[in-house]
C-alpha cells in the first residue's frame, strides 16, 4: 500500500501522460462516428441483402475481381454437443450494452471438422436478450481448426438489426486486415481481433469490439477479470463512495483521480498501476477523500485490475462531482426564464418547459452566469430534486465570449430511478480536455449570446445519469435557451408544453430500422425533417 490514502494526477502528469494525445486543429468526432472501413462483398440471409458493400456507396474490388457474395464456410454437417461452457459478450457495448458480460451456453463442434464450433448466445434470456426485448437462436459460427488463427464467421442477428464481421480476409475485407484470435488452453480469446458492426445510420462500418470476446469451451475456466465501479455523482461533503465489483481473479486494484472525463487505455492503466493507490479488497467501497479541497468539476475515477502476476487485465471508470456555493463570489442578476430541453428528451413522459429560474452573475468575470436550482419550478421533476439546505444546485454557463457559449459540467440535484443526474456540453468537454475555445470554434459545438438571450445549437449539451450507460454522458439538447432578463407568465412560473405542428413523430432505432412501436430503449426521433435521440423508458 503507498503511502498517501488518495493519488490525484496533477497537470504535472499532462492528464495521464496525454492520454489522448490532443492536437489542435485535428478532427473531432463524436462517438461512435469513426473513418468507414472497406469491404469487399454483399452481405445476405435467406437470400436477401443486408448490407451492400461500399464506403461513401462506391463498391470496392480486389485484384481486379468483381463484386460477389460472400458465402458462408462452416461445415454443413453433424454438429455434436461437448456441453456448456462459457460466452463472454464483447460485441453489444457498441449499442451501450454494459460490458464484461458473460453467461453459459452450450458449445457444438462439426463431426466432420473439428475445429469448427457453434454457439446460440442469444437463444436464451441474458443481459442482452433482455435490453433487446427479445431472443434470437441463431448460431455463431467459430473456426478454430488453426489455433493461431480464430475467425468467426459474420454475425448476422435479429433478422439483420445487428450485423457484426471479423476483419480478416475469411470474412472478405480487403487485403492487409489480420485480426485474428487465438485458441489457447481451452479458451477462444479474441482479444486481439477486431469486429465492426454496420452503423445504419451513418451508413458504413464501424469498430465494435471491446476486446472482451471470448469463449470457453466445456470443463475450462474462463478468467474473471471483471471490474466494474460506480458512485453517486455529488456528496454533500464532497466525499463520494465508490462501489466496485471485482472477478475472483483481480488480485490488486489501483486507483488514481484525474479531472474531466477519460477513458482508461493501456498507457493510462500502465501509469496508475505505477503512481496510484492500490485499493484494499476486503470490502468494496471506498471514500473518496480529499475531493473538497479540488476546485468545482467532474472528475474521473479510474480503477485498474491485475491478476496474481501484477498484469494489467481490466479497467473501470465513475464520475464524481466536486460543488462549492462559493457565495462570497456571485451575486443575483435578477430572474429570467431558461428552455430546458436537457432532461426532458431521455425521460419519457416529462415535458420541456419554459422555467422561470433565480440566475446569478460572477461578480469578478464577466459573462459568467449561473442558474439557481434550475429544476425547483418544473411541476413533474421537482418533486425529485434532493433537498440539501447547506447546498442548491447550480448549471454554470460560460459566455465570457458571446459567440462561444458552453455548459460547464453540473450535477443537478435530480433523483431519478436511474440516480442522479448531470448535464454538460461538448464544448466544455473539450475545453477541460486541454483544447482552446478558438480551436473549437469550427466544429459548431458552441451556442451565442445575443441581446441578453443564451441559445446552444441542437445536440451540443450532454446529459448523464449514474446508473444508466454506467453513467457515461450522453448526447442530448432541444432548443435550449436561457433569457437573461424577461421572465414567462403563468403559475408557478411555468409556461405550457412546448408543441409545434411538425406532424406525426417516426422511431427508428440505433441501426436505422423504423419501430412503429417503440418500447423501452434508446431511439432515433424524426420529425418535421429534425432528427434527435429519445430514451423511452
Amino acid at each position: 500500500m503507498k503511502k498517501s490514502c488518495l493519488f490525484v494526477i496533477s497537470a504535472v502528469a499532462a492528464l495521464f501522460c496525454n492520454l489522448n494525445s490532443y492536437a489542435e486543429g485535428l478532427p473531432l468526432l463524436n462517438m461512435k462516428q469513426a473513418a468507414p472501413i472497406e469491404r469487399k462483398g454483399t452481405l445476405t440471409l435467406d437470400g436477401k441483402t443486408v448490407v451492400e458493400n461500399h464506403a461513401k456507396k462506391a463498391p470496392v474490388k480486389i485484384d481486379g475481381e468483381d463484386e460477389e457474395e460472400i458465402e458462408t464456410k462452416h461445415p454443413k454437417g453433424e454438429y455434436e454437443s461437448l456441453g456448456t461452457g462459457t460466452y463472454c459478450e464483447g460485441l453489444f457495448s457498441y449499442f451501450d450494452a454494459p460490458s464484461q458480460l458473460r453467461w453459459e451456453v452450450e458449445i457444438e463442434e462439426s463431426v466432420d471438422e473439428p475445429g469448427w464450433y457453434r454457439l446460440q448466445p442469444y437463444k436464451d434470456w441474458n443481459p442482452i436478450t433482455e435490453l433487446i426485448g427479445e431472443c434470437d437462436p441463431t448460431y455463431i459460427y467459430i473456426n478454430a481448426t488453426d489455433p493461431d488463427f480464430v475467425w468467426f464467421e459474420d454475425i448476422i442477428l435479429y433478422e439483420g438489426r445487428f450485423v457484426f464481421t471479423q476483419l480478416v480476409p475469411d470474412t472478405g475485407w480487403k487485403q492487409g486486415w489480420f485480426e485474428y484470435g487465438r485458441l489457447e488452453d481451452g479458451i477462444i480469446n479474441m482479444e486481439d481481433a477486431w469486429f465492426c458492426t454496420f452503423n445504419y445510420e451513418l451508413d458504413r462500418w464501424e469498430h465494435c469490439d471491446d476486446g472482451f470476446l471470448a469463449v470457453g469451451l466445456p470443463g475450462v475456466n474462463v478468467p474473471d477479470y471483471t471490474l466494474k465501479a460506480a458512485s453517486e455523482f455529488h456528496d454533500k461533503d464532497n466525499a463520494p463512495t465508490v462501489i466496485f465489483e471485482y472477478g475472483t481473479d483481480i488480485a490488486h486494484i489501483y486507483v488514481a483521480i484525474a479531472t474531466g472525463y477519460i477513458e482508461v487505455d493501456n498507457a493510462t492503466a500502465q501509469f496508475i498501476v505505477k503512481e496510484g493507490d492500490e485499493l484494499p479488497l476486503e470490502t468494496n467501497r471506498w471514500i473518496v477523500a480529499g475531493l473538497d479541497e479540488k476546485e468545482r468539476g467532474v472528475y474521473s475515477i479510474c480503477l485498474v485490475g491485475c491478476d496474481k502476476s501484477n498484469e494489467i487485465v481490466s479497467a473501470a471508470t465513475t464520475l464524481a462531482f466536486v460543488e462549492h456555493d462559493d457565495a462570497e463570489n456571485w451575486e443575483p442578476l435578477g430572474r429570467g426564464y431558461w428552455q430546458e430541453g436537457i432532461v426532458s428528451p431521455h425521460i419519457n413522459g416529462i415535458s420541456m418547459m419554459q422555467l422561470n429560474v433565480d440566475i446569478e452573475k460572477h461578480k469578478t468575470i464577466e459573462g459568467y452566469y449561473r442558474l439557481v436550482n434550475p429544476l425547483a419550478e418544473h411541476p413533474q421533476l421537482s418533486e425529485y430534486l434532493v433537498e440539501d439546505p447547506q447546498h442548491q444546485h447550480y448549471i454554470y454557463i460560460n459566455a465570457t465570449d458571446p459567440d462561444a457559449v458552453y455548459l460547464e459540467a453540473s450535477e443537478l440535484g435530480l433523483q431519478t430511478p436511474n440516480g442522479q443526474s448531470a448535464v454538460w456540453s461538448y464544448a466544455g468537454m473539450r475545453i477541460v480536455d486541454g483544447y482552446t475555445v478558438e480551436s473549437l470554434k469550427q466544429y459548431g459545438y458552441f451556442g451565442t449570446l445575443i441581446d441578453g438571450v443564451i441559445t446552444i445549437p441542437d445536440n451540443q449539451l450532454l446529459y448523464a445519469e449514474t446508473n444508466y450507460f454506467g453513467g457515461q454522458f450522453i448526447n442530448s439538447g432541444d432548443r435550449f435557451k436561457v433569457d437573461l432578463y424577461h421572465t414567462v407568465p403563468g403559475s408557478a412560473g411555468v409556461t405550457d408544453e412546448i408543441t409545434t405542428d411538425e406532424g406525426e413523430a417516426e422511431y427508428f432505432n440505433l441501426q436505422g430500422v423504423k419501430v412503429d412501436k417503440p418500447v423501452k430503449g434508446l431511439y432515433i426521433r424524426r420529425q418535421a425533417g429534425k432528427t434527435t435521440k429519445e430514451f423511452i423508458r
